[in-house]
């Protein structure tokens, strides 16, 4: 039986990681999991090692090795460099700079399912150049998925109704909003906005944003208990949350509470309005708007500090435009 070692290197501090190092991980045990059972009858073995660092080893913090080669060592194309992490930052007290990899002209602050799958792979001998294979009964599933959102997308009208702002709370009778659609700072956008890489690209909003959005306009923001640096906007925006009960949907992703919560505050960085590398707080707010005559989803986000005033001004947009739309 052939036999290799998978080691994930990580910061440790209290028995707490950073961000980047808990998504690598949570990828890495996946693709383990996916590997044992695709390799068990191939006669290979995977054994998994963690190796928890301090801070004074943080150079090598978010690193995984296969038999004590690294990732970018087994596969051409994938380079390693470094930026500013500022979850390890919280946790160490000091500036911290992490590893990132690069792989296909794109830089990852996490590193990507497709480049462990590839390495191990690689090493095991079997390696498919990152193609995975899909057996035809899944081909199928996803081809009757895509062909009844398609159906559900062509049968489904949207419908506006402007009575639902003089049904609202009293504020919003003679209301006039701050914020336009379009793609600038100052804006709600409907696509990424000018300042993101994808810049003009639609999101893919996430399901439970979606799910939300069928009660009120949604307010969220993304933080982590213990972080000094991210606590003032955190309260402010649960504070917000608090105030506006009933006329949104507030989520306070806190990466603490783990669980679902966690994968909710991951997946949240697709609003990172500038792209990677995401930081903390991550506030973003989405709505109902209607551009060139048609109904659709508008949003803002920031990652920092944002006044209370301007916080505020935004929510009561986001609300105006949800009640006029919906």
């Amino acid at each position: 039986m052939k036999q290799f070692t998978i080691e994930w290197r990580h910061l440790d501090e209290n028995g707490d990681t950073c961000l980047r190092c808990s998504v690598a991980g949570k990828t890495l045990h996946q693709v383990i999991a996916e590997l044992k059972k695709e390799l068990k009858t191939k006669n290979v073995k995977i054994i998994f090692k963690e190796t928890k660092l301090s801070k004074n080893q943080i150079t090598q913090s978010n690193m995984i090795l296969i038999n004590d080669i690294s990732l970018e060592q087994i596969l051409s194309g994938v380079n390693v460099s470094q930026n500013y992490c500022s979850s390890c930052s919280c946790l160490t007290g000091i500036d911290a700079y992490c590893r990132t990899v690069e792989y296909n002209g794109k830089s990852y602050d996490e590193i990507p399912e497709i480049i462990i799958r590839r390495a191990v792979l690689k090493v095991a001998g079997l390696d498919t150049g990152g193609k995975k294979t899909m057996n035809r009964n899944r081909l199928c599933g996803i081809i009757l998925s895509l062909f009844f959102v398609a159906s559900f997308t062509l049968l489904s009208g949207c419908t506006t109704n402007s009575e639902n702002v003089s049904s609202g709370p009293a504020w919003l009778k003679n209301y006039t909003p701050v914020h336009s659609v379009s793609t600038g700072s100052d804006d709600f956008w409907t696509v990424y906005p000018e300042i993101n890489p994808e810049s003009g690209s639609v999101v893919s909003h996430l399901d439970w944003v979606l799910d939300s959005l069928d009660t009120g306009c949604v307010l969220f923001v993304v933080h982590a208990t213990g972080c000094v640096g991210c606590q003032a906007q955190a309260d402010r925006v649960i504070r917000f949350g608090d105030k506006y009960e009933g006329q949104l949907v507030f989520w306070d992703l806190d990466f603490a509470l783990g669980g679902d919560i966690e994968q909710k505050s991951y997946k949240a960085y697709v609003y990172d309005p500038d792209g990677y590398p995401g930081y903390i707080a991550l506030t973003g707010i989405i709505t109902l708007v209607k551009e060139k005559g048609e109904v659709t989803y508008g949003w803002h986000s920031w990652e920092g500090n944002v006044g209370d005033s301007d916080m505020e001004t935004w929510i009561q947009d986001a609300i105006y435009y949800y009640q006029r739309n919906s």
